[in-house]
């Protein structure tokens, strides 16, 4: 195993490995990346509560990246392929792990792109502020806001009056992912479709390619995100260990 940086990588992986979106998108401009053989990559961030771990194996060699794992940590380890997901449930089995399906990888680039402005939207600022501290909670909603107000995200949103029905964000490294949440008195009426698209399109205006993660506790966000042109690239998966239930 080679731990290295994002500007050195390309000395261990397979360029095949490196031009894969999914990939590529998690790695760029990382300093701490964990290389076993030429498919295998992994990425670790350390949280107060739990080590959060990304993982891309391709082959056997990808065993001594689990390995390393601290065996005391709670882990949530995310991954976006079948033998990914093997391999650590064979690893990890005596840890008792639980497997989710978490979202669609998904991405668009100008040409696959259909703009959709059924609903009015607007890019917001600071005097949308309390009206976006009055939305209703959503999953990720506090750590968006904490981005927004710290001037490191952009945001989109569209009013019923003084009130944000729902709104999209452009967020991750170089800002090329969106997300988007209605409340859900609201749904079904165009406005995510519509959040959706005016973010992308602003993305794609300064990068070639846009990407999106469908959730899928919410089957309405893969059909908006394919309404506007996204095509799905992969399905994601976490394996949740908890040591202390």
């Amino acid at each position: 195993m080679v731990k290295t940086q994002y500007s050195e990588v390309k000395k261990y992986l397979d360029n095949e490995l490196l031009n894969d979106p999914y990939v590529a998108l998690y790695i760029k401009d990382r300093n701490e990346l964990y290389v076993a053989g030429k498919r295998n990559i992994m990425l670790c961030q350390e949280l107060p509560f739990q080590l959060k771990v990304w993982i891309e194996a391709q082959d056997d060699d990808a065993r001594e990246l689990i390995h390393s794992l601290p065996k005391d940590k709670d882990l949530s380890i995310e991954f976006g392929n079948p033998f990914s997901l093997r391999l650590v449930q064979d690893e990890l089995r005596e840890q008792n792990g639980i497997v989710k399906q978490n979202s669609v990888f998904c991405m668009v680039d100008r040409k696959r792109f259909r703009l959709a402005s059924i609903c009015p939207v607007k890019k917001l600022d600071g005097e949308d502020r309390s009206a976006l501290h009055r939305y209703p909670v959503s999953n990720n909603r506090d750590v968006f806001l904490q981005f927004f107000d710290d001037g490191k995200m952009n945001l989109y949103g569209s009013y019923k009056g003084d009130k944000i029905v729902g709104y999209s964000a452009a967020f991750y490294p170089g800002n090329t992912v969106t997300w988007v949440h209605v409340r859900p008195e609201f749904r079904s009426l165009g406005y995510g479709r519509s959040l959706l698209s005016i973010c992308a399109n602003d993305l794609l205006n300064e990068n070639e390619t846009v990407y999106y993660y469908a959730c899928m506790d919410e089957m309405a966000n893969l059909r908006t995100c394919l309404a506007v042109g996204f095509v799905p690239l992969r399905e994601t998966f976490h394996f949740q260990v908890t040591h202390n239930q």
